[in-house]
């Protein structure tokens, strides 16, 4: 599962181009490398992709089950990674 974050107000204030796009529907993620003619699209599929429209409690129902399990004395791994600050 992967989920792209929002744009921050800095990023939003600089007229920042986003580098990665994401799909739901797809379930699949797009790094954008390059500029112009010289841009490179690479596409990776997930189980789940969640965009920055995506809410908290959306993202908590698909970790909801290995709670679940941990509360009932199995182990579950939830790896999140990110920049400080932005909400993981």
């Amino acid at each position: 599962v992967v989920r792209v974050r929002p744009m921050n107000e800095k990023e939003n204030k600089a007229n920042t181009l986003p580098v990665v796009t994401g799909s739901t529907e797809k379930r699949e993620v797009t790094l954008i490398r390059g500029v112009g003619q010289r841009q490179i699209r690479q596409v990776y599929h997930f189980d789940s992709v969640y965009t920055s429209y995506s809410t908290q409690c959306e993202v908590f129902e698909t970790v909801r089950p290995l709670v679940h399990e941990v509360m009932q004395g199995f182990e579950a791994t939830v790896f999140a990674y990110g920049q400080t600050g932005t909400g993981k």
